[in-house]
């Protein structure tokens, strides 16, 4: 073998192999992070997990459906932004801390996803200045239907698509937006539309043939 060739691969076989220290790093980090996702890990242990410095450690700990309120408090404000958002989709998350990040435009749209919505922040997101927050309320599902009523005369179209598309969405609201010519595109597929305004639009696209 020439020696260019014998060189090359002792420097890729340098570049594969870990030493030692690196290996036990590397393990210390695994069982770290197995414990920190582990449902029977005992809450003073999460607690110091919660604050380690590899972020990877926290993330595990912030999605741990066992995590108690004080340690999803703290990570709450956790400098990096995916331990948060963890935080942010955690079902025992309560309300003051779902609160605390809505008012991170960056986590706020999770949180009006969010199935287990608290009526007085879905209420408040549904008056946010944001469309793509405003149309996340208006497609959820557990959204309040007096929620969805107020929506109703929302300018932007695609909150209002929303609204038509939402089986939470009272019927008397459907029968009215379906009807918006903004909306027709919507009212032709959607599951909801009255058959009434389903034969007015087809005879519409008829007269325009």
């Amino acid at each position: 073998m020439p020696d260019h060739t014998r060189c090359r691969g002792d420097r890729e076989h340098r570049r594969t192999v870990r030493c030692p220290r690196e290996v036990a790093v590397a393990i210390d980090v695994y069982k770290r992070q197995g414990l920190a996702r582990s449902t029977r890990t005992p809450p003073a242990e999460l607690a110091r997990l919660s604050r380690d410095p590899d972020k990877s450690i926290r993330l595990a700990v912030a999605s741990n459906r066992a995590a108690p309120m004080a340690i999803l408090k703290r990570l709450a404000k956790d400098e990096d932004w995916s331990v948060r958002r963890e935080v942010a989709v955690h079902p025992a998350a309560p309300l003051s801390i779902l609160e605390l990040l809505a008012e991170d435009d960056r986590l706020v749209g999770e949180i009006a996803r969010r199935i287990d919505l608290p009526e007085s922040l879905g209420r408040r997101l549904a008056a946010s200045p944001s469309t793509s927050v405003r149309q996340a309320i208006s497609e959820n599902p557990t959204t309040p239907a007096a929620i969805l009523s107020s929506m109703e005369a929302d300018e932007t179209h695609w909150v209002r698509r929303g609204l038509l598309w939402n089986p939470a969405t009272p019927d008397d609201v459907v029968a009215r937006l379906e009807w918006a010519r903004d909306l027709i595109d919507a009212a032709c597929v959607c599951t909801r539309t009255s058959a009434a305004r389903l034969q007015s639009l087809s005879s519409s696209q008829r007269a325009d043939v």
